[in-house]
């Protein structure tokens, strides 16, 4: 009795099936559960077609995810190089512009009005702001470039060739540098040196007119991560700023009161990110400027 009433609700449950109470004759009973087994292989043949169609329709979505993936970066790489052709072939006629210009202000410098030598500075200056945006340009569009050379690279002799080059800048300033030894990374040597270069030069552009220059540099471990820690004494940034320096040609102040292109901290962050790390403001940070860097430990093999 109780194995009949089990054999009822489980049948019921699994197919859906009434079973009637008495079951004396066992072809019946057979009968009811082969309809019940037709019924449950129907369902599941309908059940794996689905699983098939939905499986099928996924694959076919990969591939054109896939392909349109290869699609966007073949048209990247195309407009890198464009991008790259296109800034140096126009430095050729900002070099020009220059060149002519001086030439035309020698030729006539002593027929001009005040006013005419007014205007000829301006054409200057705006001559060779263009020459050096195009010159950045050109740099910030083959930081992508280098990626096969990259190699063991010991940031402390970066650091040191990035202050060997800004030594004349450096020369006419009162200067004061705490850094802590820093680590070994994998990267490009080069562009570690421009990435220090653009963040020291940016302090001395940005220093305090009535103090010495004090940059810090720290570093410590986090997880599989150095982080590098660069900070100065300089006037700073206002809130409002903070958050578009690293853009293309953003500035933290007018062109009329300091020189720059808005460009070396836009390459900072581009080098960074081809060396897998990152680099942000530290917005806590009030008096003065401070950078935070990150970057992957070497790895042992």
């Amino acid at each position: 009795m109780y194995k009949n009433k089990l054999t009822h609700i489980q049948l019921k449950k699994a197919f859906g099936i009434e079973v009637p109470k008495k079951m004396n004759d066992l072809n019946a009973f057979v009968h009811l559960v082969d309809q019940a087994y037709s019924k449950y292989e129907y369902d599941l043949n309908i059940l794996e077609r689905s699983i098939k169609v939905v499986t099928e329709e996924l694959e076919t979505a990969n591939k054109e995810l896939v392909l349109q993936k290869n699609n966007i970066e073949k048209q990247n790489e195309e407009l890198k190089d464009i991008t790259y052709v296109m800034v140096h072939d126009l430095k050729e006629p900002a070099r020009n512009i220059s060149s002519f210009l001086k030439l035309l202000n020698a030729e006539i410098e002593e027929k001009l009005s005040d006013r005419g030598k007014e205007f000829i500075e301006h054409i200057k200056f705006s001559s060779n702001r263009l020459e050096q945006m195009l010159s950045d340009l050109l740099k910030y569009s083959m930081i992508d470039k280098s990626e096969n050379l990259f190699t063991t690279v010991d940031l402390n002799q970066v650091f040191k060739a990035a202050l060997h080059n800004l030594h004349s800048q450096i020369n006419g300033i009162d200067f004061k540098l705490d850094k802590a030894p820093l680590p070994l990374v994998y990267g490009s040597f080069t562009h570690l040196i421009s990435l220090f270069q653009n963040l020291i030069s940016n302090s001395i552009k940005f220093k305090e007119k009535d103090q010495a220059l004090h940059i810090v540099v720290q570093t410590h471990e986090e997880g599989n991560n150095h982080i590098i820690e660069f900070q100065d004494n300089g006037c700073g940034l206002e809130q409002k700023n903070k958050n578009v320096l690293f853009d293309l040609f953003k500035r933290g102040a007018a062109v009329e009161e300091i020189e720059g292109t808005g460009i070396g901290l836009s390459i900072c962050k581009k080098i960074m990110r081809s060396h897998s790390g990152q680099i942000w403001i530290d917005e806590k940070h009030s008096d003065g400027f401070k950078v935070v860097m990150r970057l992957p430990k070497l790895r042992a093999n």
